[in-house]
């Protein structure tokens, strides 16, 4: 790695961002600042230097981690009420997609079906070359939308 790469990771370290808050069952402290626990897990918000769904998994896959995978509605629910704290009107990456087999929405560390939901009305739209899972903010209040995996957005990484 040479001085440039070193300062870009160093950069865009630095831009990733996360907020604490009360909600939800926060134990221990096994995460170390700038990550957040919940359950057994912890999570980062980077929101500084947006990335298409690829470039996202290959971030947190650096960090030793993964897209986030959502399994209940406690857990997407801290999830939302950080996004929203984080940015009311952004939008986040997460580990989903049905990018392999259309319409069969996966987890793709895990290669896990994915059984919890929660999509935005009239979501997954199967709309051309959107493959891939978001937290859509704003006006959906951070429920999930199918997306262009192309496009540039924040994202949460998820380690255990």
């Amino acid at each position: 790695m040479n001085w440039s790469q070193s300062f870009f990771q160093l950069a865009l370290w630095a831009c990733v961002t996360i907020v604490t808050t009360s909600y939800g069952q926060v134990v221990g402290d096994q995460c170390s600042s700038p990550w957040v626990q919940y359950r057994d897990s912890c999570y980062i918000f980077a929101t500084g230097y947006p990335e298409d769904w690829t470039e996202a998994g290959s971030f947190c896959s650096r960090l030793g981690a993964k897209l986030a995978e959502i399994g209940s509605a406690d857990e997407n629910n801290f999830l939302r009420l950080h996004a929203f704290e984080i940015n009311p009107e952004g939008h986040f990456w997460v580990g989903g997609t049905d990018v392999l087999v259309d319409g069969q929405w996966i987890w793709i560390s895990s290669q896990e079906k994915i059984e919890y939901t929660d999509w935005g009305p009239g979501e997954p739209n199967g709309a051309i070359r959107e493959g891939c899972l978001m937290l859509n903010g704003g006006k959906y209040h951070f429920h999930w939308n199918d997306a262009n995996c192309h496009s540039l957005q924040s994202f949460i990484c998820e380690k255990q």
